[in-house]
């Protein structure tokens, strides 16, 4: 995972959707939509278990979600605002897809790892 990146960190200011999980050896990771005017939840995570090698499930109202013994595992959802040139990253909110909001332990943890990022 060494040559993986912990973030997918877009080029632009703006309000994404983002997904955030834990690794195999407990590496915080999260993941953005590709630009502010599109994508889902659910496509972030598909982009995820693709860019990972980990095959999909789905639930019984057809939204993708990672196999129980998957070593990744889905902590948190909900939106960022992001300032690249200021280096900030501000986020809130919650997915109505995954039923769940940004998880602040999460935030903590990859504050920890990434340089030079501000993360509230």
């Amino acid at each position: 995972m060494s040559n993986i990146p912990l973030v997918n960190w877009p080029d632009n200011e703006g309000r994404y959707k983002v997904l955030q999980f834990y690794g195999p050896d407990n590496a915080p990771l999260l993941r953005f939509s590709h630009d502010v005017s599109s994508g889902n939840h659910s496509t972030i995570l598909l982009g995820f278990a693709d860019e990972f090698g980990v095959v999909t499930t789905y639930d019984d109202e057809g939204i993708p979600k990672l196999p129980d013994d998957s070593p990744y595992v889905l902590c948190g959802a909900g939106f960022c605002n992001l300032f690249p040139e200021g280096r900030m990253a501000i986020f809130n909110g919650c997915s109505s897809t995954y039923d769940r909001g940004i998880s602040p332990k999460h935030v903590k943890d990859l504050a920890s790892r990434v340089t030079g990022w501000r993360l509230f």
